[in-house]
């Protein structure tokens, strides 16, 4: 595929207008992913129509969410995973089941096939680590009580995610039920010879290889090779296959040196791509065609999550002051939604209305997490805040490196 001027002259506007929107929005106390969201959306064929459609920028944004999931692995602390608790545990499924089952059941009810409305409630059922992190942060909170409980039941939520699109999207290839089955089990065994000798060999010699820039070049060739086994082997997304490689190498010294330099690249060129360009991919037309059901979606999204989320921390007897925050912390969608969302347009079982849906909702939630967070510290101040070190991700990427 040949690129011409005009896609050249496109990416440099891209990247100007996510970088631009991005720090507007952070100067108004908001995540820079709702700016660079919004910043599309308006350049788009929704508002100024200065955005069209380019096959190789899209391919360029496609990288880019490869690259969001790998970073999103990367960033995981499989150990942290085991040692966070209970009540991170439940908190995170109940924040998957209630959003998963409530958003399916209003895509039925709105007459939607099953299969769109079940990619509906995975939509749903998305947090972002980074909005929260951020939150926290700014709170002073990062190491309290529920702000542990909140970051590591936001992490389970991505993977239990993660493992709702993979199943949605096995479910959605047709054929047999043997043949799917089959292809899980082979790209299961191969992740985990790779996990289990082929990456840890690499990276326990990987000090021998001079050149920081090759290193990079490496655990970028096992991103991206791990995503086509996913989606050839598989039958999986390919981001599937690149949260698992970030995973995979997270627990390597390996992985703690490229976090940085891939970070880099990600946030410099391919994911503000991706953002933007999947914000200009939303037109007016989608936006007004269903304006009940996105009202009730959005609805839905703030309800189940404050719910799902907060009833199970107070079961397992957080304070209410504590349930509140933790319930009110998992609300933002974010890029995890925007990931979900793309894969099912792609995949055919997201309509343009539905893709646009998961747009509104990603903005609206993105704007009420810290907004609902910050007047739950206001209204209950006397929760209990135990503090104890943050077993997921490290604060400087927990951001989304931003």
């Amino acid at each position: 595929m040949e690129t011409s001027p005009d896609s050249l002259l496109l990416i440099a506007g891209l990247l100007l207008l996510a970088k631009v929107s991005g720090a507007v929005a952070i100067r108004f106390g908001m995540p820079s992913v709702l700016g660079i969201l919004v910043a599309g959306l308006l350049a788009g064929p929704a508002a100024l129509g200065l955005i069209g459609h380019d096959e190789f920028v899209g391919n360029l944004g496609h990288i880019g969410v490869v690259l969001l999931m790998f970073l999103a692995g990367l960033e995981t602390d499989p150990q942290g995973l085991r040692t966070v608790g209970r009540t991170a545990l439940l908190v995170a499924i109940g924040g998957v089941a209630l959003p998963m089952a409530a958003g399916y059941a209003v895509g039925v009810l709105a007459g939607m096939e099953t299969m769109h409305a079940l990619f509906l409630g995975a939509i749903l059922t998305a947090t972002s680590v980074s909005i929260t992190a951020e939150t926290l942060k700014e709170l002073g909170r990062s190491r309290s009580r529920e702000g542990n409980i909140i970051m590591g039941a936001a992490i389970i939520d991505d993977v239990l995610g993660v493992l709702v699109l993979s199943a949605l999207v096995v479910a959605e290839s047709g054929g047999s039920i043997g043949e799917p089955l089959i292809k899980l089990v082979l790209f299961s065994l191969l992740a985990f010879g790779i996990g289990r000798w082929v990456m840890p060999l690499i990276a326990e010699h990987h000090t021998r290889i001079e050149s920081p820039d090759t290193r990079v070049a490496l655990t970028l060739a096992m991103a991206l090779g791990f995503a086509w086994l996913a989606y050839e082997v598989g039958g999986l997304a390919e981001v599937t296959g690149s949260f698992l490689a970030g995973v995979m190498l997270s627990r390597t010294d390996l992985g703690h040196h490229i976090v940085e330099p891939v970070s880099r690249l990600g946030y410099t060129l391919f994911i503000p791509i991706f953002f933007v360009y999947i914000g200009s991919s939303v037109t007016l037309s989608d936006l007004t065609a269903a304006p009940l059901i996105s009202a009730a979606i959005v609805l839905v999204a703030l309800i189940t999550k404050l719910a799902g989320c907060g009833i199970p921390a107070r079961l397992c007897g957080e304070s209410l002051a504590t349930s509140v925050r933790v319930g009110a912390g998992m609300v933002g969608r974010g890029e995890i939604a925007l990931v979900v969302a793309s894969v099912g347009l792609a995949e055919g079982v997201v309509d343009a209305t539905g893709f646009s849906i998961a747009i509104v909702v990603t903005i609206v939630t993105t704007i009420a997490a810290p907004l609902l967070l910050k007047a739950a510290y206001q209204w209950f101040p006397d929760a209990r805040t135990v503090t104890s070190p943050n077993p997921a991700l490290a604060a400087e990427f927990a951001a989304g490196g931003q």
